[in-house]
């Protein structure tokens, strides 16, 4: 297995950094490689949820799966991901920074050490740089809009555009469909191909460690 774990401090307090989390609708603001929100339940997170987020990696867009282990409000949520042919299990952990105006948030994920892929296998390099990338990304993005040093990552897209549905009746839950307007391409880096070949910079301004 691979374990790689990276935090980052944001400057507001846990509620406010939870809220960010947990909210769909302002998610898909802040985390720059989700395109859309699909089939949200209305009282996400919960344990035993299943959500379905549309992403794009590189240039490819695919869906990413959310199965919701466990939640801790305000503090962690545990999940079972799966991004194309990659496997996790993702843990989300917040808590109180070095002041009380300040959140630690802290997003650690354990994968296999190989991938099977079109024509071969992602090793665990390929894996850990795929892994890493996904990270810092998030975290990157959480940080940017929680300390106010941009109005949105995918401000150039537009506003978000928000509608609630209600499920068949046997289902009975209700849930949430968010999309956002693409008005242009976004201009990606080649080599985060949906081939696990991961980005060429490795992030270097957070912790990592990997157990293998």
């Amino acid at each position: 297995m691979i374990t790689v774990t990276m935090a980052t401090v944001v400057k507001c307090d846990r509620s406010r950094a939870w809220e960010a989390l947990t909210r769909p609708s302002e998610i898909v603001l802040w985390n720059e490689r989700l395109v859309e929100a699909l089939d949200i339940p209305i009282d996400y997170p919960a344990s035993g949820q299943h959500v379905r987020w549309r992403y794009r990696l590189g240039l490819i867009p695919i869906r990413l799966d959310e199965h919701i282990v466990d939640v801790c409000d305000g503090i962690s949520i545990r999940s079972q991901l799966k991004l194309g042919p990659l496997r996790c299990l993702a843990t989300q952990t917040l808590a109180r920074g070095t002041n009380p105006e300040t959140t630690r948030v802290a997003l650690k994920i354990q994968a296999t050490n190989s991938v099977p892929v079109v024509g071969g296998v992602a090793n665990r390099f390929d894996v850990r740089t795929v892994v890493s990338s996904f990270i810092d990304n998030r975290l990157r993005g959480l940080e940017k809009w929680l300390n106010g040093t941009v109005t949105s990552p995918n401000a150039e897209s537009g506003p978000s555009r928000v509608s609630f549905e209600h499920t068949p009746s046997n289902k009975g839950h209700e849930t949430i469909h968010i999309q956002k307007n693409v008005n242009r391409p976004r201009k990606t880096a080649p080599s985060e191909h949906a081939n696990f070949r991961g980005v060429k910079k490795r992030p270097t301004s957070r912790r990592e460690d990997e157990n293998r």
